[in-house]
């Protein structure tokens, strides 16, 4: 179980994020967005593939949060792609990633998945990245 949230950069361009079982708290959310932001700010394209398997569903005020923080860096950084694979385990964590893309006025390119290797999978694909 993991109890903080963890950022792997060991196969840059592509970030993997775990987030914790445990809820964060909305300081920590806001701390985690922009640590996300920072890998805009490298000035080239990146994937991520967000671990949610263990994590307890996101609160409506983080929801908002984060799909402010895809419409802001969207807008600040359009020549920036960022394909995001989200490991999901259920029907609320889906619902959820369904609303973020609600949310937000700009294009998210977002992927579910089942396992952290199958959201990498997606990633090198959409960045056209060869192994």
């Amino acid at each position: 179980m993991r109890y903080e949230t963890e950022y792997d950069e060991d196969n840059w361009p592509i970030v993997v994020v775990r987030l914790p079982a445990i809820p964060l708290s909305d300081e920590e959310f806001r701390a985690h967005l922009s640590r996300l932001t920072a890998y805009y700010s490298r000035g080239r394209s990146f994937g991520m593939v967000i671990d949610m398997s263990e994590s307890p569903p996101m609160p409506a005020s983080q929801r908002r949060l984060l799909g402010d923080y895809i419409d802001s860096n969207t807008e600040k950084f359009p020549q920036i792609k960022c394909p995001t694979a989200v490991v999901v385990t259920g029907d609320i964590q889906r619902a959820v990633l369904q609303v973020i893309g609600w949310l937000t006025r700009t294009s998210y390119s977002s992927h579910p998945c089942m396992s952290v290797e199958a959201g990498i999978a997606w990633v090198r694909d959409s960045l056209r990245i060869r192994t």
